[in-house]
């Protein structure tokens, strides 16, 4: 698919392989933000990681009040090796992976509520337009990638085959 309008250059199928992550759920007005420094924090004593370090994310519901009060929930992934132990913030767990339709996205914090949503939507219509995969139930997320001029993010859409 070539959709440059929707902040989509392209979109693939791939499987995302099984992995262990270590989790933090944070509700705030920056959860990804707040999340992914309580991460960082607590994987700087963990030994040892596998190299790279991949990092993952996705929105959490938060209630109706906690809505109002402008707040937004998000929970933050990086993976982990397989002896490390859940602690009182985080909690480890092993993720089975899964097929998904992806899309990368470029420098998107540029103009993250913008661009993040619209990419999502168009990645979105690609699904229900594909006439070979239909959406999934498995996680839905979001994949940070420090590149050297930035951040990028790849996003995770479920699928499965028709």
């Amino acid at each position: 698919m070539d959709n440059k309008t929707n902040g989509i250059n392209e979109v693939r199928i791939e499987t995302l392989g099984a992995m262990r992550v270590g989790c933090y759920r944070s509700v705030c007005q920056e959860p990804e933000t707040e999340g992914g420094a309580k991460l960082d924090a607590w994987l700087e004593r963990q030994a040892p990681l596998p190299q790279p370090v991949r990092h993952f994310g996705f929105d959490v519901d938060v209630s109706p009040e906690q809505a109002q009060a402008g707040l937004r929930g998000y929970e933050v992934w990086s993976t982990v090796g397989e002896g490390t132990p859940s602690s009182e913030s985080v909690e480890v767990k092993d993720f089975p992976g899964g097929l998904y339709a992806t899309a990368l996205l470029v420098h998107p914090f540029d103009d993250p509520y913008g661009k993040i949503p619209q990419a999502w939507k168009a990645l979105h219509e690609w699904v229900i337009a594909s006439d070979q995969y239909r959406g999934g139930c498995h996680q839905w997320l979001e994949e940070l990638i420090h590149d050297g001029e930035g951040n990028s993010l790849k996003l995770y859409y479920p699928v499965n085959p028709v």
